[in-house]
């Protein structure tokens, strides 16, 4: 009968394949193996090529002959690497959420000729958004973004989170959320997306990728007061993984400039722990600085902030970064210490309605503090 048929056609495939593993394995051990001559290389990959040859795509995906292939893709030819690319290049997406069949991607956008790069970056059109929720596959795409990706390509990828039409047909122009905001019927409704869909990711790892910091910022430029509120009540803790990258940092500083009195302290004492590590860092240092401008709640910096701070004064004095977050509590927005850029920066949360009306947190007090930790650890070293 039919069952009977179809279970005999799968014990064969399944036999097929194995001994297909087993001889390409055998293969492998030796090809591997760094005392292997370039001649007898070239002849090991001559064999292993008769042996995979038209059953790459299943073997891409078992942790073992995964390896195999990667092996092959790493010390063959062009000729190899193009066999590999032509038997897999439909089924980028699927490789990407593989937890071994990734690697191989990563391989040709590593080594692969532009075209074929090209190739894998237009595989992930119309998933991107969904790839997001797959740690595996959202951290090639946070490689792609970042490293291979040209202006338009970045667009393209940053279009799918602002709506689904966008996705589905593409402007082939470098286009911001405010553009697409600008050429929308219903501009409440794609800020309305755009936050479910940011929402969906908070609290997950990708929350730490560059990609989810720019469409973030993206959002709080553009959004209004109250989903920007609702985005910053939602965000809280998570927003010390987002510091590290110049778009993550900016957000901070929005959900500083712009959150409650609760929300903005809930933020502050997540950063706890975290604060000489901060200071030190080229984006997050500027967190701090936000901070020192619009907060009033004097107990709560001390608290929080700069009781961290005089934990390790002199590795914040030799460190540029770590310099400018001390020099802002003694001489906030001295143009003879900060850029004009900077202050330009920071000026931006002057404006806010939720913060005090002057800014500057200048405390007479920590210039003492600060001397007298120094003074302590001079002693001691």
């Amino acid at each position: 009968n039919e069952e009977e048929a179809a279970e005999a056609r799968a014990k064969k495939h399944e036999s097929k394949f194995y001994e297909i593993s087993k001889a390409a394995k055998r293969i492998w051990e030796e090809l591997r193996c760094r005392t292997c001559t370039p001649v007898r290389r070239e002849e090991l990959l001559a064999q292993l090529t008769n042996v995979v040859k038209g059953n790459i795509k299943q073997l891409i995906f078992a942790h073992d002959t995964s390896r195999v292939i990667e092996c092959m893709e790493h010390l063959g030819t062009a000729v190899h690497r193009n066999m590999i690319f032509d038997e897999v290049k439909d089924i980028i997406v699927p490789m990407t959420k593989s937890k071994y069949a990734k690697f191989m991607v990563k391989q040709i956008l590593r080594n692969g000729t532009s075209e074929q790069k090209q190739h894998v970056i237009k595989a992930f059109s119309t998933h991107v958004v969904t790839l997001l929720h797959h740690a595996d596959a959202a951290a090639i795409l946070e490689v792609i973004y970042n490293e291979y990706a040209n202006a338009l390509q970045r667009s393209w990828l940053l279009q799918e989170f602002y709506s689904r039409d966008l996705a589905l047909f593409k402007k082939d122009k470098v286009m911001t959320f405010a553009d697409a905001l600008a050429e929308s019927e219903d501009r409440a409704r794609m800020i309305e997306n755009l936050k479910e869909t940011l929402m969906k990711i908070i609290g997950k790892p990708v929350i730490r990728h560059s990609i989810i910091h720019h469409v973030m910022l993206e959002f709080f430029k553009n959004a209004d007061a109250s989903s920007r509120s609702e985005m910053i009540h939602a965000l809280g803790a998570s927003l010390v993984e987002m510091l590290h990258t110049k778009d993550g940092s900016r957000v901070a500083m929005h959900c500083i400039w712009h959150s409650s009195a609760k929300d903005r302290k809930a933020i502050i004492k997540s950063f706890k722990t975290y604060v000489a590590k901060i200071a030190r860092e080229e984006h997050g240092h500027m967190v701090l600085l936000s901070i020192f401008d619009c907060v009033d709640d004097t107990k709560l910096i001390e608290g929080a902030i700069i009781s961290e701070l005089l934990k390790e004064p002199l590795d914040l004095l030799i460190d540029p970064h770590g310099q400018r977050v001390l020099a802002y509590l003694v001489a906030p927005r001295d143009a003879r210490i900060f850029h004009p850029h900077v202050v330009e920066i920071l000026k931006e949360g002057d404006s806010s309605t939720t913060s005090k009306k002057t800014p500057r947190y200048a405390s007479s007090n920590f210039t003492k503090q600060l001397l007298v930790h120094l003074a302590r650890q001079s002693v001691t070293t």
